[in-house]
Order: C-alpha cells, then sequence, then structure tokens
C-alpha cells in the first residue's frame, strides 16, 4: 500500500531504495503537483539514458506511475539503488562502480553495482558511455543558454496571461520534456565524477600507500564551480552596502522590507549603486533557490529575502577575508599538493596520474553547471503552473491560486476543462493537505525495500560529545554551533563570522551562507554532494551525514570540526 495518494507505483523488478542527498537539492515532502513533475522528468530522463547506450533489453524501463530512478515515497523523492545499479552494471566489465559510494550513505555493500553478465558487450557498452562523459561538458556549457531561454520565456507574466489553457498545460508538458533531457547530461557528469573520483582514491591508494585521507579532497578543491558564485557575488553586494551608510544601516536594523522598498521603488540618491547591483545579482542568479528543482517553491527572483539575510551575515565579516581569497588559498593549497603528490607517485605512473585528476577534477565542475541547468529549466513548470491556479482561483474552483500543488498534473486538463467541478477538487485539496502535514512528521530509513513503515521521527537523547560523519573537505576549525533547521529559518539566521553552520541539508543555493561560517556540518551528503563540492572550493573544514546533527548539537555550543577525520565534537 503506498504511503501517500500521490506515491509512484513501485517497480514490479528493482526494490532497493535510499533517501541518499537526493534530499540535498529536493528536500522533505513534495505537493502533488510537484511529485508528478519530478516523477515525469526523472522518468523522462531514465527513458533517455537507456536509449542512449542501447541497453533497453537489459534495464526493465517501468512508464509511469512506475518508478525507475527516482521514486516518490511517503511523499519523498527517494532513489531506486536497485534501478541505477542494474543499469551502471551495463557498463561494468571488470570491477564494480563505485559511484553510488560518492553520492549515497547507508548499507556500503548494497551501494555496490553488479558486473556485466556479457563481459564484450559490456567492454563496449563503457567505451560509448566514456566518449558520452566525454562530450558532455562541453555540451551542458552549450545547454545553458537553451536553459536560461526557456525560464526567461516562462516569466513573461503578460504573455502567460493571454494563452489559452491548452496552450498553459503545452508548457507544463515541455518543462517537463526539457527537464528530462537535461537530467541526461547531468546524470552523464554525475557518473563520470563519481566514477573517476573513486578511480582517483583506488589509484593514490596503490601508487602511494598509506598517503593521508585528504588528499584526494584537497585535489578537488577551488575548481571555480558555478555553484560557489552566489558566494563570491553577494560577497561583493555586501561591500558596495558598506559604502552607502544607509544602505548599511538597514541591514544592520534587520530592515529587509525597508532594503526591499528601496531597491525596487527608489533607485536614485544613496541607494542607486546597491540597487543596480541587486537587480544584476538577481538576474544572474534569481533562478537559484532553496529546494530549486522543487517548483512548487519560490526562487530568489521571486523572493529575496534569503539573499538580503546573506548579505546582512556577510557585512559582519573582515573585509580582508574575501571569497576570492579563501579559494585563492585553498586553489594554493591544491596546487602545493599537486606538485607533492606527483614527486611522490612512481615516475612510470605519473602521465596516470595526470589523466585521473583531470578528469576527476573536470566532472566536479561540470556536474555542478548541470545541475545549475536543471534548476533553470525547473523554474520553467513554475510560471504556468501558478497562472492555471490564478484562473482556477477566479473561478471559484480553486480557494486560492496555490492550491493548484496539491493537484495532479493528470488532473489539470479535466479540471480546466471544466469536467471536473469545484466539489471534487476542494475534496482533493483539503485531503492532500492534511496527508502533507502527517507525511511531514514521518521519517523514512536511509536505505529499505518495499513496502516500507514510515515511522514518527524518533526522540534522541543529547549527552554525546564526539559525532561522526563523513569528512569531506580537510581542516580543523573552532566556533559557535549556529544550528538552521530549514531555508526559511535561513533567511532569519543571525550566522556570525566564525560561527559552525549546523543543517539538516544544504543545496548549492544555501552557499552565500557558507561565507561567514568557520566549518559547515550537515546531516546528509556524501563526497560529491553540493555542501562538500562548495566547502572544498574555499577551503572550509566541513563534516557530512552526521546523524541527528540538528537534535543533538546545541545551539550555541562550542564545537570543534575537523574535516579530514569527519569528526565534530562538543567542547567544555
Amino acid at each position: 500500500m503506498p504511503l501517500c495518494s500521490w506515491d509512484s507505483t513501485p517497480h514490479r523488478n528493482y526494490n532497493y531504495y535510499g533517501t541518499g542527498n537526493v534530499e540535498e537539492v529536493l528536500p522533505g515532502v513534495l505537493k502533488p503537483l510537484a511529485a508528478d513533475f519530478v516523477m515525469g522528468e526523472s522518468n523522462a530522463w531514465a527513458r533517455g539514458i537507456i536509449d542512449l547506450i542501447r541497453v533497453g533489453d537489459l534495464v526493465e524501463f517501468g512508464p509511469l506511475p512506475s518508478d525507475n530512478i527516482f521514486a516518490i515515497v511517503a511523499g519523498r523523492v527517494v532513489v531506486n539503488i536497485a534501478w541505477l545499479g542494474a543499469f551502471v552494471a551495463t557498463y561494468q566489465p571488470e570491477r564494480q562502480s563505485e559511484m553510488l559510494t560518492q553520492y549515497l550513505r547507508g548499507d556500503e555493500e548494497g551501494m555496490k553495482s553488479g558486473l556485466g553478465a556479457d563481459v564484450e558487450r559490456a567492454r563496449k557498452t563503457r567505451a560509448k558511455v566514456e566518449r558520452l562523459w566525454a562530450a558532455a561538458p562541453a555540451r551542458a556549457e552549450k545547454e545553458v543558454a537553451k536553459a536560461e531561454r526557456a525560464r526567461v520565456r516562462s516569466l513573461d507574466a503578460p504573455k502567460l496571461a493571454g494563452e489559452s489553457e491548452a496552450r498553459l498545460l503545452a508548457r507544463l508538458e515541455a518543462a517537463v520534456a526539457l527537464c528530462g533531457e537535461m537530467y541526461v547530461r547531468h546524470s552523464q557528469t554525475t557518473m563520470a565524477g563519481g566514477e573517476y573520483l573513486g578511480l582517483l582514491g583506488s589509484f593514490l591508494d596503490t601508487a602511494v600507500p598509506g598517503h593521508p585521507p585528504e588528499w584526494t579532497t584537497t585535489l578537488t578543491s577551488a575548481l571555480g564551480v558555478v555553484s560557489s558564485e552566489p558566494m563570491e557575488r553577494v560577497w561583493e553586494l555586501a561591500q558596495v552596502a558598506r559604502k552607502s551608510k544607509p544602505v548599511a544601516a538597514a541591514f544592520k536594523a534587520g530592515d529587509f522590507a525597508e532594503v526591499r522598498a528601496r531597491t525596487v521603488d527608489g533607485t536614485d540618491g544613496p541607494w542607486a549603486e546597491f540597487a543596480g547591483a541587486l537587480a544584476t545579482f538577481l538576474q544572474d542568479y534569481g533562478f537559484r533557490g532553496q529546494g530549486e528543482l522543487d517548483p512548487s517553491t519560490p526562487d530568489w527572483g521571486e523572493d529575496a529575502t534569503f539573499v538580503l539575510s546573506a548579505i546582512r551575515a556577510n557585512l559582519g565579516v573582515p573585509a580582508g577575508r574575501s571569497p576570492a581569497k579563501l579559494a585563492a588559498k585553498a586553489a594554493t593549497a591544491r596546487e602545493k599538493l599537486t606538485t607533492a603528490v606527483e614527486k611522490s607517485v612512481p615516475a612510470v605512473q605519473r602521465e596516470e596520474f595526470r589523466l585521473q585528476l583531470a578528469r576527476t577534477q573536470q566532472f566536479v565542475k561540470a556536474r555542478e553547471l548541470t545541475k545549475a541547468n536543471l534548476a533553470r529549466t525547473s523554474r520553467s513548470f513554475r510560471p504556468p503552473a501558478r497562472e492555471l491556479g490564478r484562473r482556477l482561483e477566479t473561478r471559484g474552483v480553486l480557494a486560492t491560486a496555490e492550491d493548484v500543488w496539491f493537484l495532479r498534473l493528470d488532473e489539470l486538463g479535466p479540471i480546466v476543462s471544466g469536467e471536473l467541478g469545484p466539489r471534487a477538487v476542494s475534496a482533493w485539496v483539503t485531503g492532500r493537505k492534511a496527508e502533507l502535514e502527517t507525511l511531514r512528521a514521518l521519517e523514512l530509513p536511509v536505505v529499505f525495500t518495499l513496502p516500507v513503515e514510515a515511522t514518527m521521527a524518533a526522540a534522541v537523547s543529547p549527552g554525546e560529545r564526539v559525532f561522526h560523519g563523513l569528512g569531506v573537505s580537510g581542516g580543523v576549525a573552532r566556533g559557535r554551533a549556529r544550528v538552521i533547521l530549514s531555508a526559511e529559518a535561513g533567511a532569519e539566521a543571525e550566522l556570525a563570522d566564525g560561527d559552525v553552520l549546523v543543517a539538516p541539508l544544504t543545496d548549492a543555493a544555501w552557499t552565500p551562507l557558507f561565507f561567514p561560517a568557520a566549518a559547515v556540518v550537515v546531516e546528509r551528503g556524501g563526497m560529491l554532494s553540493h555542501a562538500s563540492t562548495v566547502a572544498r572550493e574555499f577551503g572550509l573544514p566541513a563534516v557530512v551525514a552526521v546523524a541527528n546533527a540538528t537534535r543533538l548539537i546545541p545551539d550555541g555550543a562550542m564545537v570543534t570540526v575537523d574535516g579530514t577525520t569527519g569528526t565534530v565534537t562538543i567542547e567544555g
């Protein structure tokens, strides 16, 4: 039995699931329409990658409402690890892939893929897959413009208002298809990044036995990933705000209403430079936001509160400690280590080391670019959905336009045509809202098979002093723990210079809050999760996969974070 009325149908042949670091980008319980969007794009993605390497006879594709790569369980997005493992096995002729363990945490044995039964075919498929991987970064660069055009077109409110409802429904379907296309590229860079990172680690273990554990993380630091750009630009905005006494005073007072009014309605006088800089920032990064792949959530272009909060936090950081300087320091450490590792590697293996390192760095960087493209295209679903909601509210079918997110994608056509009346729609919305509240109080195991029982969040007993997770960015830092439980709480956070950010998860859009932090601790994620990648960009010690960190580490406690050993210690 499904745990909620908009759960997907379990795949008939693949039954092993995990929450993984998918929660970094699609956290919590999704509303029904957003869940349908995710399932539509993920199944288009699954069909696309199967067809691309022609393994449909080896990996069974389940048409909607069946799951494939992603599933909806208890209203949450989870990964079908068994399906993904079967797919990866089609191009693994001699060794298991280490890709899954780079992104997912849980039963390590269950995270391994199998090997292709037909070794010769698997070798040929592997060669094809590696050619596709090699082409993916350049293709992703070209797709930036395509993704941005789709997003910008969707923001033309007057045009949307003048379109027929049939056209609006077509826009929704087009957004699903385009996101599925973008997911194909994202999966290529993701799989390559995880695979090559594992191969780099294995190479170092063999070539330089007993090497320091932080080598791999340092060698993949400070690469200039696109998800770190908002952090740098928010810092620049804070420097612009510093120059104007009225602007700086409004931020220090936390008067975001004043800031919004002045930057939108008044762009002359002492506010002019800051207003222009903020407008440019939102033009470039307005598609970003907390839970940005969930189209039911607003992005920064729609609600800039989080950005303003991050600017305020940056104002308290000494001007000499800019993101550019942190990144430069991390880059110097990477370059210095690269030279030292080359000298440590036997001469006959140095060329192989350079190749392994270059491939790993390329795909760590490319993965963040493809994720940004996904965020842009995901945003193109939101405006037409809201326009349909607005029309249904005007007709009295919905109480508010935002209730459209409690409808199913296949229900929208009959509703807008009048085949389904207000009474049925009202009952669905009311029932699904109640379901949503119940589901939010539940949690799933890290890995599981279906059927599964979602349980109430377990009580934890404070008292532990040392917590263990996965060290993903080396170094040691000490500071006051600042526990931030959600994106909404993050917008109101008083994160001071030198605090340790402790969160259930972070996605790329949280990165402006990383800068004031001395270190980052999150409950979920793996070596190539977004929190890990961005922390390494700036040399911030980071530990992920620390179970119940936000419930066990008291807000305000002094903690020491060791990003090399993966430990977090409460002092005193």
